[in-house]
């Protein structure tokens, strides 16, 4: 499979953030359908002195999907979730306790978790489910051995094995929703839908309906979500901010126009995102 991912590398609302977990990319199979493997390097133990005003971290869409397997050591407690895509920011408030945790996270990229997956994403927007749901075996044959495991590097080993087998297993490519995104990410998300039709030789209705079960949104909404990730990549790595330059490049009609649907995506304004990522 052609390596998408190279027009697409999308980042965080804190980029530079590797305090308290590590992203390591994938083996060179794995490309062009992981976006990473991410978490804490080894169990990691936190304590907030303020307990009446725990923080909180923002989240904002990458159009990727995750699975976050999540060990509690001192509440003996075990979490294997699957995360969709996701459409608007959000906000994850963190414990008020001391807390000794070890997280690991495998990020597919939008295209791709259909292809490991049993069953469609219809359901995956903005959705948090029980990592059965859609992949009916990860507890099964990786739960004892991520917790025996505790360092990513050998959990990633682990992993792989398992997302190559199932890669292998799994026969629900489909090449228009393939092709489809390949001009969107080309595109850097400035493209008409009609235009995508035409490239594609595929029906606006039938892009709608593949889109729907192969990634969770529409192919409106996939392109709003790359060309938003690629404004924020755009602002983050400029030295100088250019939004007039930005408004031209991306489309928009004007700097309001620019600034509203960052905020839809981002939950707040270019300039307090740029505050914040610091």
């Amino acid at each position: 499979m052609y390596n998408m991912a190279k027009h697409f590398r999308p980042i965080t609302a804190r980029p530079g953030n590797t305090e308290s977990y590590v992203e390591i990319p994938p083996c060179t199979i794995l490309k062009p359908y992981i976006r990473c493997f991410w978490g804490s390097p080894e169990p990691i133990t936190t304590f907030n002195e303020d307990t009446n005003s725990p923080q909180s971290s923002i989240v904002i869409p990458d159009a990727c999907m995750d699975i976050i397997f999540q060990v509690d050591y001192l509440n003996n407690n075990i979490s294997c979730n699957f995360y969709g895509i996701n459409d608007k920011a959000f906000y994850i408030r963190e414990s008020a306790k001391t807390t000794l945790k070890s997280t690991f996270g495998i990020r597919f990229n939008f295209w791709a978790v259909a292809l490991f997956s049993d069953m469609g994403m219809k359901r995956a927007l903005n959705c948090c489910a029980d990592s059965e749901e859609y992949f009916h075996d990860f507890k099964k044959k990786l739960e004892a051995i991520l917790i025996e495991k505790p360092s990513i590097k050998e959990r990633i080993m682990i992993v792989e094995k398992y997302l190559i087998e199932r890669l292998y297993k799994n026969h629900s490519r489909n090449d228009n929703v393939m092709n489809a995104i390949y001009y969107i990410l080309k595109e850097k998300g400035v493209i008409q839908i009609s235009d995508l039709s035409r490239k594609t030789a595929v029906s606006q209705r039938q892009l709608e309906r593949i889109f729907m079960e192969h990634i969770g949104v529409t192919p409106k909404k996939t392109v709003d979500l790359v060309r938003f990730q690629n404004v924020w990549q755009e602002l983050y790595y400029a030295r100088e901010k250019d939004f007039q330059e930005i408004v031209y490049k991306y489309g928009y009609s004007d700097q309001p126009h620019l600034i509203n649907s960052f905020k839809r995506y981002a939950g707040r304004s270019p300039l307090e995102a740029l505050l914040h990522a610091k």
